[in-house]
């Protein structure tokens, strides 16, 4: 999940081997700080977590994991989660004062 210019359709139509059990996906400190982790990984992270878990027919359509993916997301938003948009292109990483990137 640490590259951010990519968005949850990159994640989800990435070819996973049948012979593929289970995953991850991680996150790296460094392109993020607490104002924006969550954005960060929802919905990308539910993406990921779809495609692994669910068979491989059920996830072919994008319209129709768009539209589960935007559910999820009010599920998460209605329990506190700040949860990215679906369908957005990326982010970049935060800068200037108080973030983990700025430097003088």
């Amino acid at each position: 999940l640490d590259h951010l210019d990519t968005n949850w359709t990159d994640r989800y139509t990435l070819n996973i081997p049948d012979s593929v059990l289970g995953g991850e996906a991680c996150a790296w400190g460094e392109t993020m700080d607490p104002s924006d982790i969550e954005a960060t990984v929802w919905p990308s992270l539910a993406a990921v977590a779809e495609r692994l878990w669910s068979p491989l027919h059920l996830t072919l359509n994008l319209t129709t994991a768009e539209s589960r993916l935007r559910q999820f997301r009010c599920i998460l938003l209605d329990r506190g989660v700040r949860a990215e948009p679906v369908g957005l292109a990326g982010r970049t990483a935060p800068t200037g004062p108080g973030s983990c990137l700025y430097s003088d």
